[in-house]
């Protein structure tokens, strides 16, 4: 496959008009004025600009996949059902992800973390082509508030945090070198311990902590966690008690109610570039993400939150000890009877009345990109695709990862093809190619233009390849 005109981001982020070959998964990167005569592919396309070749995409928050969640696996089969979320994952387009689990008792999340260590070794030594590669693991609990604590259960929650507690839960997991640690900020002794996780890069340790699941009385809470180190804050706008997320209306800086939204609008130059959003039109409202980015634009990350049970049926499921019920792209709490669990609350029109509470979403993370996107102002789409790229690339690694960590990333057979509207239409996940669906009419539209617009360059393609265009066979044969 030969793609010319494709607008190629480099190591730092700068984007060129390049051409692509991808063979076997592998991409190979050409200059616009180099000779391609020798390459004899059988199929070409000219993106005339409109495609943005990534990296690939990493996830720093997600719970799960098909129907199993990181936090609930088995003591037999726990590799078959770690291989099983890694593959569902890797036919959304999602190249890397943090095993992220939601708050434990720590004997539990003990034996979670020993099978995922496993894991991550025998993926290291033997990835798996269309799998989802897991390079660390993110603790979104339990060392978070229990005012917010959200679909987390209240008796799983600590009441402090130290760095002697840290390593004792660390201990059971050697293979993990990288780790995401959401906290509340105003946990007794949460600043030492922000402090204290520098020092564990000299063992090969590497810890990312965010704010989240929390609403401190003080804002001084927060910038003194910043200050510590702290790179982010986790889904913001959920479980922090901020009561204008959802709500539809203009909103400005004075609408914000959470002390951690107050603190990120009121210190955009000082707020690290790691601020999780979801966006998959039910958590966060349009206005709501619209006030954010055009407070902090290129600090954003994009994550799904996405639980275990996405990609199944609507339904009731577990969350931990919890009950959830799945509807739509969404989760919510519900009890044993599969009854949503509704509380008082602000309506989308900002008035009071009974809502569901949100679990968690099943929204893939290239429909999230797509939504962002959609959402940003209306400049240039080369301008909106470096803010994408923040999202998608450069804020989750810089959160997520070491330098070093990063720059071994294989990416390349990791990579997404994004179009010049925001959506997914190409991915590859250690070397596997997938082509997504929901840009088939786009990539049809374009192929017809591109052979339309290029009859002399068709009329010397083999009669095999004029064979396979008579017949549709697709432009990215689909695996």
């Amino acid at each position: 496959m030969l793609i010319k005109n494709i607008y190629v981001y480099n190591e730092t982020g700068v984007k060129e008009l390049k051409h692509v070959q991808i063979n076997d998964g592998t991409k190979v990167i050409f200059d616009v004025d180099d000779d391609l005569s020798h390459l004899q592919e059988r199929k070409v396309i000219d993106s005339e600009d409109n495609y943005f070749l990534m990296p690939g995409m990493l996830d720093s928050h997600v719970h799960g996949q098909g129907g199993i969640d990181f936090a609930d696996l088995g003591d037999e089969d726990s590799d078959e059902e770690l291989e099983h979320i890694v593959k569902a994952l890797g036919k959304t387009g999602l190249s890397y992800a943090l095993a992220t689990l939601v708050s434990m008792p720590i004997t539990s999340l003990k034996k979670s973390l020993q099978k995922i260590n496993d894991f991550i070794q025998k993926q290291e030594n033997n990835p798996s082509a269309g799998c989802t590669q897991l390079v660390g693991v993110h603790l979104e609990g339990p060392f978070i508030s229990k005012t917010c604590k959200g679909a987390h259960a209240e008796d799983a929650l600590q009441n402090s945090i130290s760095m002697k507690e840290f390593r004792d839960i660390i201990s059971v997991a050697p293979n993990i070198k990288h780790w995401k640690i959401t906290i509340a900020p105003d946990l007794p002794g949460a600043e030492d311990f922000i402090k204290q996780t520098k020092e564990l890069e000299q063992e090969g340790i590497f810890v990312k902590v965010f704010i989240g699941h929390c609403n401190p009385e003080n804002k001084e809470d927060i910038g003194r966690a910043i200050a510590a180190g702290a790179c982010g804050f986790t889904h913001l706008g959920n479980a922090c008690q901020e009561s204008c997320s959802r709500e539809t209306r203009e909103l400005t800086s004075n609408d914000a109610k959470s002390h951690v939204v107050q603190w990120i609008l009121e210190n955009p130059t000082h707020c690290p570039p790691g601020v999780e959003l979801i966006v998959d039109r039910v958590h966060l409202s349009p206005s709501f993400i619209s006030l954010i980015h055009n407070a902090i634009k290129s600090k954003i990350i994009l994550v799904t939150d996405a639980l275990g049970p996405t990609g199944c049926m609507d339904g009731s499921y577990k969350l931990g000890t919890l009950d959830i019920r799945k509807e739509q792209n969404n989760f919510y709490l519900a009890d044993t009877e599969g009854h949503f669990l509704l509380k008082e609350g602000i309506l989308p029109s900002g008035e009071k009345g009974l809502v569901k509470t949100l679990a968690g979403s099943a929204t893939p993370l290239s429909l999230c990109a797509q939504n962002y996107f959609e959402l940003m102002p209306h400049t240039t789409a080369e301008d909106n695709m470096d803010l994408l790229y923040a999202a998608l690339i450069t804020n989750p690694r810089m959160t997520s990862l070491s330098i070093e960590a990063i720059h071994k990333l294989p990416d390349d057979k990791n990579f997404s093809n994004f179009n010049k509207d925001g959506q997914l239409i190409l991915s590859s996940c250690q070397g596997k190619v997938v082509e997504h669906s929901q840009a088939q009419q786009s990539i049809s539209e374009m192929l017809v233009h591109s052979f339309l617009s290029q009859s002399s360059m068709r009329e010397k393609r083999s009669p095999e390849a004029k064979t396979n265009e008579q017949n549709g066979v697709p432009l990215f044969g689909s695996q």
